[in-house]
């Protein structure tokens, strides 16, 4: 069987009184069998006046476990605190589980109503109090926390009709007190008439009390209010709510407390403007209305400027933004020059030129850290763009203004160090380009720079072009830059990291002096055999010549090949033309014999194939100089001469190799009757001979004597034994190599197009 909670019984308090607070007691019994099941359940009471006006609830939760889990027959006291409504008469209904949170609760009788109940109506006066202090000013400062000696303190004092009816005028006495005097005393007293309120309005009254002087002064004072003094109202609720009481310490005073805040620790960099913060906390100062000022260096220059009131025990405080602060003009070298500065905030009453009260705080004025970063390079040039062995080009960064003030550069130049030397010996200084210097660079903004450079190390030896130095090196830079900001602080040494460039001998050139060599030592193989061979005279006689023609037609070409290969290309400006040789006036013999056809031959395609080359190198130079003059006619002149002769080249190379092919078994012939090379001072002199034979002009023969007299009987020797027998077919795949090296080379050119 379930349980059933009802209630047996209320008892209300007498008499009822609106809107005073009362207690209820609601009796409830389970009328049911079984216990009710164990939880929180509320006891409820809804008071309702006539008509739709919504019912007051009131409730008391029963938590007790015991009380909670009633057993059969068993009865509580519930007690419930509730206000009756401002009307008359109302209707009371006590409910037990209203809210239905026992489960086995029957519910057969749960409610008691009692109906035309006539509550008395009454008034309830409220008082409360709160104090403040007023300046000479008349500005009143609410609420301090603590009062000043000497200075009016003021009460205002809020009396409130929270009943049902109006009241009646009552006296209200208002008191200061010394709070610290043993026993406390009364230094003064006030009352006033509250006139009658309805039920809902309010009186406020304000009262001031002057206060003993600093000599005087307790140190702690309060107010007291005392409302219905009198007892005009007696059928008060309560009338504890009829007395308010406040106390305050009373200050010591002393002079405003100014404070100022430099943001950042009180560091800025040169260009920054600082935040900052000021305020101002005022005891028992009569400042009024004030005129605040934050001020820097003398005479004082107004970096920011207000005016605010300060009334009696306030703070006053302000943030400022970098943007709210001004620096003129004027001393922004002095403000940002790096160093230890001071700023002072200054307040000054308006009214009675109270004060000044002033403070000073530091201000330190850093340099920027500057590093590395300030400098970028850009990316060094790769390859084909890559910097070439005797050929001008530039490394080029920046100086990035990373600081917060425009900066000049003062200095600037670009350590070199070749990367495979140990030292500094062959370390190098380099300076910019002139503009890097001309105009201050913003903050964040950036200047480049380009600096220019030429490397042109040994790679061969000058009179006997073997190669002695590296083909390629590499070079580390790192640049040093020295600025000053517009405020005169000077920056020195600010290093960059390093950057590097490989600067390689271009591979044209490689490749000419690889087939300058080939052809040097086939040129000397055919000589020296050609110097032996003569010796039998006869037949033997005119192939030494034949192979003489060919052999210094070899030199001469490889002369001119290492030429290029050592020095860079160059405009030729002479407006008249070099001498060539000129192998169609070289006195080649002609044989009868149809074994030297062949040789006949080679030794009149190769000279012509060297006086091909040699017109292709010079018409180059000529076609460029003349394309640097804009002279339109002499470029087309000579561009076609250029073109002619690797024309030319074309032509001869597959009659060259034809022949060299055929007159290999002679070759192969004349060789084996070699029995021991010559040296080579008899080289130089069978050569001379050849060069009188052949006819050579002045110059061909001045570049063979070059040639020869560079070598030694050792390099004869080696030259022999290396190129000796492949001589003839060295040569073919020599003359296809220089014509493809050199075709390959002219077709980068514009000038040549």
């Amino acid at each position: 069987m379930p349980a059933d909670l009802s209630v047996v019984g209320v008892k209300l308090p007498s008499p009822l009184v609106a809107p005073c607070p009362a207690t209820v007691i609601v009796t409830v019994t389970n009328i049911g069998t079984d216990p009710a099941d164990p939880g929180d359940f509320d006891v409820t009471i809804e008071i309702s006046g006539v008509g739709d006006t919504p019912a007051s609830r009131f409730e008391t939760i029963v938590v007790n476990p015991e009380d909670q889990r009633l057993g059969p027959g068993r009865t509580i006291d519930v007690t419930v605190r509730v206000k009756f409504p401002c009307a008359s008469p109302v209707t009371l209904r006590a409910t037990a589980d209203l809210r239905g949170q026992i489960a086995n609760n029957l519910r057969s009788a749960p409610t008691q109503t009692f109906t035309a109940l006539t509550p008395k109506l009454t008034p309830w006066l409220t008082v409360s109090v709160r104090v403040g202090i007023r300046d000479a000013a008349g500005h009143i400062m609410m609420d301090p926390d603590a009062v000043c000696p000497g200075k009016p303190l003021v009460a205002m004092v809020t009396i409130e009709n929270q009943g049902c009816t109006v009241s009646q005028p009552s006296t209200t006495r208002v008191t200061l007190e010394d709070v610290s005097a043993v026993p406390p005393g009364i230094l003064t007293a006030q009352s006033y008439l509250t006139p009658a309120l309805l039920p809902g309005q309010s009186d406020v009254q304000w009262l001031s009390f002057a206060t003993p002087a600093p000599s005087a002064s307790p140190s702690i004072l309060g107010v007291r209010v005392n409302g219905d003094a009198k007892m005009d109202n007696p059928d008060q609720c309560d009338r504890a709510s009829l007395n308010a009481w406040i106390a305050r310490p009373v200050s010591a005073g002393g002079p405003p407390r100014l404070a100022l805040t430099v943001g950042g620790a009180g560091v800025i960099r040169p260009g920054e403007v600082p935040a900052l913060s000021w305020s101002v906390r005022n005891e028992c100062t009569d400042i009024g209305a004030a005129d605040v000022r934050i001020l820097f260096g003398t005479p004082a220059t107004e970096l920011y400027r207000t005016q605010v009131s300060m009334p009696l025990q306030s703070l006053i405080e302000e943030q400022l933004a970098p943007a709210r602060i001004t620096i003129p003009p004027a001393i922004a070298t002095t403000f940002w020059t790096v160093g230890l500065k001071s700023l002072e905030l200054e307040v000054t009453g308006l009214i009675g030129s109270v004060g000044p009260y002033r403070l000073s705080v530091p201000l330190n004025v850093i340099p920027e850290a500057v590093d590395d970063t300030w400098w970028t390079w850009a990316a060094p040039p790769s390859t084909p763009a890559a910097p070439s062995w005797k050929s001008s080009y530039a490394i080029t960064g920046s100086f990035v203004n990373r600081g917060l003030a425009a900066m000049t550069v003062t200095a600037l130049s670009a350590l070199e160090h070749p990367t495979d030397v140990v030292g500094t010996a062959q370390d190098a200084t380099a300076p910019p380009l002139t503009g890097v210097f001309a105009a201050p660079v913003a903050p964040g903004g950036t200047v480049a720079a380009r600096f220019p450079r030429f490397q042109g190390w040994t790679w061969l030896s000058r009179g006997t072009f073997v190669e002695v130095g590296p083909r390629s090196r590499t070079f580390s830079y790192v640049a040093t830059v020295s600025v000053v900001d517009g405020f005169g602080n000077v920056y020195t040494s600010i290093v960059s990291a390093a950057t590097t460039t490989t600067v390689t001998v271009a591979f044209t050139k490689t490749v000419l002096h690889g087939f300058a060599i080939g052809l040097l030592a086939a040129g000397l193989a055919m000589l020296a055999t050609a110097a032996i061979v003569a010796t039998g005279g006869g037949y033997a006689w005119i192939a030494a010549v034949m192979c003489a023609a060919f052999a210094m037609a070899m030199i001469i070409t490889a002369t001119f090949l290492l030429y290029d290969a050592y020095d860079p290309p160059i405009p030729d400006f002479r407006r008249a033309s070099a001498a060539l040789p000129d192998p169609r006036a070289w006195k080649i013999p002609v044989a009868d014999d149809e074994r030297l056809h062949a040789l006949g031959t080679l030794g009149m395609l190769v000279p012509r194939f060297a006086s091909a080359y040699i017109g292709a190198r010079q018409g180059k130079a000529r076609a460029w100089a003349a394309f640097l003059d804009t002279d339109g006619t002499a470029h087309l002149e000579h561009r076609g001469r250029t073109r002619d002769a690797l024309d030319m080249l074309q032509r001869l190379v597959p009659a060259t190799i034809a022949a060299a092919d055929e007159a290999q078994e002679t070759w192969a012939q004349l060789i084996a009757e070699v029995r021991s090379v010559p040296s080579a001072e008899q080289l130089r002199d069978a050569t001379r001979r050849f060069a009188t034979e052949l006819g050579l002009t002045d110059l061909e023969q001045a570049l063979v004597a070059e040639r020869l007299a560079a070598i030694d009987d050792r390099a004869v020797a080696q030259a022999f034994e290396q190129s000796g027998v492949t001589a003839l077919s060295a040569t073919a795949t020599l003359v296809r190599g220089i014509h493809e090296a050199i075709a390959g080379d002219f077709a980068r050119y514009e000038y040549l197009r």
